[in-house]
Parts: structure tokens; sequence; C-alpha cells
């Protein structure tokens, strides 16, 4: 066997002959490997340094810088990597200001004026809500325009500042925000039927909807891209529609959202699921109940 080993090591060897004495009539061939060792060589401190990537795309894009790079330098040309401290900083740069504490998935007149309210207290920051949107709820703003749209707005200048939101149109977005804070729980608020539900929003919210399908209507048309999104159709203004919508959101969110971080509550749960979610102590005063049907008011 090893002289079988040796006879077929030879045999490979005598194949590629030819390629191994080209140092001799090649100028710049080095006859060794050495010189592809010193060229990786920058890249594996730069590597660990800036502790990898995080996809697919991310090697794949260092994988041409270093070829850049590295044809550069053999042409003795300027290139070179950043320096650790550089991509550092540039990593800093582009890193989420977003930092949201509970991600609300629950729809409007589910308790969300009060869960704003409870959750500012628990967190001791702002929580971002339709009704603190100028101009609320026909003209959203650039940014959920966008968003509506079916494009990327900036997530993290809607949110910055904000340690959690709750109500339309961040809980139309809950995939997007639950993903980009997945240590955030995520609060379904939710009524006890859908007809409850319904009959809550067709008084309190939706003449507000009806008053942007007028034909001299010269105002935003925010809340009417966010009914089409949320029910899939124009037409809206029906009562099973909605409905089914209502519904068919909340399957999706139980669906998709593990369960150690998903959070079903109802208004009269109070304070006890929530903290016992975020590890909060509970706060000695009643729950702050807000916006109920007879104000009238989002």
């Amino acid at each position: 066997m090893p002289g079988e080993k040796a006879r077929g090591f030879c045999r490979d060897l005598l194949l590629v002959w030819p390629a191994r004495w080209a140092f001799v009539a090649v100028e710049g061939v080095e006859p060794t490997n050495n010189m592809a060792e010193w060229a990786l060589r920058p890249a594996v401190p730069w590597r660990k340094g800036c502790y990898g990537t995080d996809s697919d795309s991310g090697s794949r894009f260092v994988e041409r810088i270093l070829t850049v790079t590295t044809q550069a330098q053999a042409r003795d040309r300027q290139a070179q990597l950043p320096s650790v401290e550089e991509s550092n900083r540039n990593w800093a740069k582009r890193r989420t200001k977003m930092n949201l504490r509970v991600v609300g998935a629950g729809l409007p007149r589910t308790g969300t004026s009060s869960l704003k309210e409870a959750l500012e207290h628990l967190l001791g920051g702002r929580c971002y809500h339709m009704a603190g949107i100028p101009g609320h709820p026909n003209d959203l703003g650039s940014g959920w325009n966008r968003a509506l749209a079916g494009d990327t707005p900036d997530w993290d200048q809607l949110f910055d500042g904000y340690v959690a939101a709750v109500d339309w149109p961040a809980s139309l977005f809950w995939r997007e925000l639950s993903a980009a804070n997945p240590d955030a729980p995520v609060l379904l608020s939710v009524r006890d039927t859908a007809d409850a539900w319904w009959h809550s929003a067709d008084e309190t919210i939706l003449p507000y909807a009806r008053m942007a399908l007028a034909p001299d209507w010269n105002g935003g048309r925010g809340f009417l891209a966010l009914l089409e999104r949320f029910t899939g159709t124009e037409r809206w203004d029906d009562p099973a529609t909605m409905m089914a919508a209502y519904e068919r959101h909340n399957a999706e969110v139980r669906e998709s959202v593990p369960q150690h971080r998903l959070l079903e509550w109802r208004a009269a749960e109070g304070w006890a699921p929530i903290c016992h979610a975020l590890g909060l102590p509970r706060p000695d005063l009643p729950f702050p109940w807000r916006n109920r049907r007879s104000d009238g008011t989002k």
C-alpha cells in the first residue's frame, strides 16, 4: 500500500510538473505561496476586529473589497482596508437608533391609549401612538406615507427617542419592528370579539376616514391608505370586511411571534400581565384607563 500511494503521488505530481517550474520561466511568479499568504494577512486582523459579517451579502461585499484592495496594492496604487477603529466607527453609525422595549401589535380601539400611558410610566420614556402624530389621523407624514406605499422608511427617525410603540400605524408594521427589536416583547392588545372591536371603531375612528372619502376632500389620505393596507381592499368600509381583517391580523401575530415573546392582553387585565412580561414590579396606583368609547375621540 505505501508503494502504491507513493506511485500515485508521483503520477499526480508529473501531471503538473511544468506548472511547478513556471516561476523559472515567468517573471513575477513566486516559487511558493508566500505572496498569497502575505496578501491575505491584512484581512485576518481586520476580520477578527470587525467580528465578521452578519449575512451572505455582507460576506460577498467583503470578498469584493479584499479583491479590489489586493489588486490595487499589486499595481502600486493607493488602496487599503479600513482600520478596525474606522470600521467600528462606521458600524456604530449604521447601527439602528431604534431601541423599542415593547412592540405593540394591537389594533386601535383595543386599549392602546391606556397602554401608551401605562408603558410610559413603567419604562420611563415615550411610547409611540398615532395620537402623537401631527395631523393625525389623515395626514401621517412622509415616513408613514412611504411605509404604506411599500417603501422602507427611516425607522430610526420615526422612532428616535421612543421606548415603545402601540396603536396604528406602528402596529400595522409589527413584523418589521419585532425583527428590528428582537429582545422586545410583542404586545397584542385585543377585544373580546371582532364585533365589539368593529362597533367601537365604527363609532370613534372610522368617521375620520369617511371624511376623506368625500369628493371635495383636499386633506391627507394616510388613514385611507392604512385601512386599505389593513383590509387588502379599497372597499374597507364594510363590517364583515373589517372584522375579517381584525381576526386575520390577530391570527397572524399569534402564529408568527414565538410564545416567549408574545403577550396577548385585554384592557380588563390591567398592570399584571404587562409587568410580568417586562419583569417589573406592579405600580401602586390604578391602571390608567383612557379614551373609552364614550369619549368619542381617537
